[in-house]
């Protein structure tokens, strides 16, 4: 507690229990005044209108008053939720400038693109690997004659595509049929005209004369040495061979060279 001296002011702390219940005599330090110091009183605390249980039946009281009325408040309405407006329709100048925008961010994005290291080295593969397909197929094209030569089995493969080869370099042309009489027997007589188209010279070989049925079958084959051996480049030579009692439904002629049976060959109807 703080005590002060009536003479002059001066202030001192000290314990209540050294003043004692009644008090007791003291003198000031600074001006040597003796007074009596009294102990300050401490303050009673006031007393309880209501004991613990009748505050805890108040405070249950309260809150079921609470209860009720926060049950008979009307509802809070729902919020509004605010709908968007509607964008109204681009004019068609507004399309059009919006399209030319479009576009422009298109190519913009093309050319970036294009301009990627990794596009570049892509394009450069394609291009290399566009150019030696080409020149494959260009190659296979252009020297199939010469490629046959080498792998007979590849005639069957351009004839398949379209692109007949013609190893030996000799077609047949104008191939006739005739049927006629002799000592009572019949027989088939066939004409053609073998043509060098190889620009060279080339050796002919054996003919192969075969006859068809309706279903392509072959009835019966024979083989036929041309006259000529040897053709120069433009040449061309008369062929013809007959069959005494050719086979019953007989209906289509083949001819071939015997050597090179899976090349360029002439067929004709009877």
């Amino acid at each position: 507690m703080i005590i002060t001296c009536p003479n002059c002011q001066s202030r001192y702390e000290v314990a209540a229990q050294a003043l004692g219940e009644r008090g007791r005599k003291v003198e000031c330090a600074s001006c040597h005044a003796a007074w009596k110091a009294l102990p300050i009183p401490e303050p009673q605390p006031a007393d309880k209108m209501f004991s613990a249980e009748e505050e805890a039946e108040l405070d249950a009281a309260f809150e079921e008053e609470e209860a009720r009325a926060a049950l008979a408040k009307p509802a809070s309405p729902p919020a509004q939720v605010e709908k968007p407006k509607p964008v109204p329709p681009a004019t068609p100048e507004e399309a059009a400038r919006l399209y030319e925008r479009r576009k422009a961010l298109e190519k913009r994005q093309q050319l970036l693109k294009r301009n990627l290291p990794q596009a570049r080295l892509r394009r450069a593969w394609r291009m290399v690997l566009t150019i030696a397909l080409l020149t494959l197929v260009g190659g296979g094209i252009f020297l199939r004659e010469p490629i046959t030569r080498m792998v007979p089995d590849m005639a069957g493969i351009y004839a398949a595509v379209g692109l007949p080869v013609n190893v030996v370099g000799i077609e047949f042309e104008e191939v006739k049929t005739l049927r006629s009489l002799r000592n009572g027997a019949e027989v088939l007589s066939i004409t053609a005209n073998l043509v060098n188209v190889s620009g060279r010279s080339v050796p002919v070989p054996p003919v192969l004369v075969s006859l068809l049925d309706a279903e392509g079958e072959v009835l019966f084959e024979w083989s036929v040495v041309p006259q000529v051996q040897v053709m120069q480049a433009g040449d061309w030579s008369e062929f013809s061979t007959q069959l005494t009692s050719p086979p019953e439904g007989a209906a289509d002629l083949h001819l071939s060279f015997l050597e090179h049976s899976s090349g360029n060959s002439s067929a004709a109807s009877r």
